[in-house]
């Protein structure tokens, strides 16, 4: 075997062990997104249990302790949310100056909000699928993302 015949067989092993790594990252992706989305519809689930169940004390029984870390977690999210709505009336803007004030005092300039990034400011140059911004290969087609 001649030395370009060698040279031949390593570009093709690398080539296939690349193509081989390249589908395991793709199926690795996959199954992060099929455990994403078991997580969201076990979440879901529980949600709906917990609010069908949460006054059954057949179902009660031997998870007190759960359902009342439940009710604390939903009482401190009540208060949480009054604390920003309070927050949020602070501030508010002034009322409007009179008509005659208004005339005196110069127009103010508009405020425009600067853009919010988009979580997911990438996209996969193979299949076009948004991705994050620190993300290595695409969860969709496994290419390396740039």
């Amino acid at each position: 075997m001649g030395f370009l015949d060698k040279v031949g067989s390593a570009v093709s092993k690398t080539a296939a062990e690349a193509k081989e790594t390249a589908k395991i990252m793709k199926l690795k992706g996959q199954l992060k997104d099929i455990a994403r989305k078991r997580a969201d519809a076990t979440a879901r689930l529980g949600a709906d249990l917990y609010s069908a169940t949460k006054d059954n004390p057949v179902w009660r029984a031997g998870r007190e302790s759960i359902y009342e870390e439940i009710a604390n977690l939903d009482l401190q999210a009540i208060e949480v949310q009054e604390m920003i709505v309070e927050l949020e009336k602070d501030d508010e803007p002034a009322p409007a100056p009179a008509p005659e004030a208004a005339a005196e005092a110069p127009a103010a300039e508009p405020v425009v909000a600067a853009p919010v990034p988009s979580a997911a400011a990438k996209v996969c140059p193979n299949c076009g699928k948004a991705v994050a911004d620190d993300t290595v290969f695409c969860t969709e087609c496994g290419t390396k993302i740039q």
